[in-house]
């Protein structure tokens, strides 16, 4: 099985949080701390963020990981929620909680295909992260970083060696 790593390229259905950076889908994929999507409403929020396949073609999928990168602000008090969205429909993962003041890496695995079914390498480029945040204190919650692993096996190629007949 091999792993190919997919950052947000577009902004989704959904842009609910503040951002600390040019927009949403650039402080999500930046690799840098100060840059950030932020919750300090004191109520769940959500960004959608797309992203775009270029690499598979006729691989099969055999799973979808979710990292996330975040930290509270003032308490650790912070929740993050992370999925996935198909055809406007969301699969989210389990909801991380009491998120730490330090900047923290959580990974969410094998989420399933949002509708149910299996994972197809055209879902891709239809594909939305989806990232919810609630800071019922108010105190605020960043997340700095999403990542999106599709885990899959190669297809099958079948080669053929010439076979030279002389006469």
């Amino acid at each position: 099985m091999a792993t190919i790593t997919y950052r947000p390229t577009a902004t989704g259905d959904a842009a609910a949080h503040s951002v600390t950076g040019a927009n949403n889908h650039t402080a999500l994929n930046d690799n840098l701390d100060t840059t950030y999507i932020r919750n300090n409403t004191g109520t769940l929020l959500e960004d959608d963020l797309n992203i775009t396949d270029t690499a598979l073609t006729s691989e099969t999928i055999d799973s979808i990981d979710v990292r996330f990168r975040a930290r509270s602000e003032t308490t650790p008090a912070g929740e993050v929620a992370v999925g996935l969205r198909l055809s406007s429909t969301n699969s989210m993962a389990t909801t991380q909680t009491a998120i730490p003041t330090s900047a923290t890496d959580y990974t969410k695995t094998a989420i399933a295909r949002p509708g149910g079914g299996s994972w197809v390498v055209a879902d891709l480029n239809a594909l939305q992260v989806v990232v919810q945040s609630n800071d019922t204190t108010a105190a605020g919650v960043r997340i700095f970083e999403v990542f999106v692993d599709v885990n899959y096996t190669a297809s099958s190629v079948l080669t053929f060696s010439p076979k030279i007949i002389i006469y």
